[in-house]
């Protein structure tokens, strides 16, 4: 993995897990500056992470998750990113409970801050499918047949974290119906 103008740093988990059901393990992967940087990229570009490479991804189904835990609202994106996959990546705010995914956008998810959260999706090379949570979002449908790799985004410098990032293979190409892929997600 990379950072591009993010302040990512493994760190002791500094968060209680008394009330969380979550298996967070004694470090996480932790946003440390809480204010925009000098940088020499794109300066509107947020804290960003890449894990890849792309070939790593090429033509797999996969499912994958990672657990975040926000102390300050901010959009976040998490997904693929690459030649023709850009659009399967899912963006969530945290204030408004407004998420798009693909053409698809919607409102009511809860993200609350101090909380962990599980943000999942299934990728495959015809469908994919968003969860947060364990809570089906959305599903889409589009031909993702080129290398990607994982992106990481958020709006602004906050302290936040995430951990416990997966990555499991499908075996075979599901062709399951969209209730069906609600259900595999669980």
């Amino acid at each position: 993995w990379y950072d591009q103008d993010g302040a990512f740093e493994i760190q002791k988990n500094p968060y209680s897990i008394s009330n969380q059901n979550k298996d967070t393990k004694d470090k996480v992967l932790r946003q440390v500056v809480p204010q925009w940087p000098i940088i020499w990229t794109n300066p509107w570009a947020g804290p960003t992470t890449y894990f890849g490479p792309m070939e790593f991804f090429s033509r797999m189904n996969l499912q994958v998750s990672i657990d975040i835990l926000l102390e300050d609202h901010a959009k976040v994106w998490f997904g693929p990113y690459g030649d023709g996959v850009d659009e399967a990546m899912i963006i969530v705010d945290s204030k408004s409970g407004m998420w798009e995914f693909g053409p698809q956008k919607g409102d009511g998810v809860d993200f609350a801050l101090h909380t962990w959260h599980t943000l999942s999706f299934i990728m495959c090379e015809d469908k994919q499918v968003v969860s947060l949570d364990g809570k089906l979002i959305s599903s889409i449908n589009l031909h993702a047949s080129k290398p990607w790799y994982l992106k990481f985004k958020m709006s602004k410098y906050v302290y936040m974290a995430f951990n416990n990032l997966r990555l499991d293979h499908i075996p075979d190409k599901p062709t399951l119906s969209y209730h069906s892929y609600a259900e595999f997600l669980k």
